[in-house]
């Protein structure tokens, strides 16, 4: 379990640490939001097939959608949005 653990850390730190690096190449050639919107569809259709796949998908509740679109919103799409244009 622990060797698993840690390979599953090593490959986490590799994508992570990649991501400035992938952004800069693709914001050479597609606009920083374009660039954001590419990422997002990709990241949300392998975490949804994931989840399927492993049958842990949980829908939020109602009452959470709110605070879920705010999170998503400024933790994830202007954050990438404003990285993008600063590696532009």
């Amino acid at each position: 379990m622990h060797n698993k653990a840690a390979a599953l850390l090593a490959a986490v730190v590799l994508l992570w640490g990649m991501n400035r690096t992938v952004t800069k190449i693709i914001v050479a050639s597609v606009p920083p939001i374009w660039a954001t919107a590419i990422r997002a569809v990709i990241a949300v259709t392998a975490l949804v097939l994931l989840q399927l796949a492993t049958r842990t998908l949980v829908l939020p509740k109602r009452k959470d959608l709110p605070i879920l679109c705010v999170v998503a919103l400024f933790h994830m799409v202007l954050f990438a949005i404003f990285m993008a244009m600063g590696l532009q």
